[in-house]
């Protein structure tokens, strides 16, 4: 998570800000934690408020033990909130799952990257960023 926070801090400097495992807000009763939020800048960063579904630009999820739980209920939670684009860094998969195209509780638009693709997030299309950079280092 670490590494994927510093690729993302040095791509998008001043045109997001990153929030790391702090509340969005989903709904009156849902206010998930996600790994990292790629949000719309705002002069305070958010330190008035937490972010809502229209500020949200990506929400990634890194997962090893809670795979099952981030792919069962916080991916399907942000289609439901119509959160445009959510990422599952996969790492038992050493893939990277893509989501997009929320309606009806459930994105409709999902890929799998592998090692060796690159991928750009649907806010930043000028931005390409290698699967291999995002996964780290391959396991031996």
């Amino acid at each position: 998570m670490n590494r994927l926070n510093r690729l993302l801090s040095r791509a998008l400097s001043d045109r997001a800000v990153l929030g790391v495992q702090n509340p969005v807000v989903l709904g009156p009763h849902s206010q998930p934690q996600p790994d990292i939020a790629v949000l719309r800048p705002r002069r305070d960063a958010y330190a008035s408020r937490h972010p809502e579904p229209p500020d949200i630009l990506l929400l990634i999820e890194v997962a090893d033990s809670s795979l099952e739980r981030d792919r069962e209920e916080k991916v399907p939670a942000y289609a439901t909130a119509l959160v445009a684009e959510a990422w599952l860094v996969n790492l038992p998969g050493d893939t990277l799952e893509v989501y997009r195209e929320p309606r009806g509780g459930r994105y409709h638009d999902v890929r799998r990257a592998g090692r060796g693709e690159a991928v750009r997030p649907l806010a930043f299309p000028d931005l390409l960023l290698q699967v291999d950079d995002i996964l780290g280092p391959a396991s031996s």
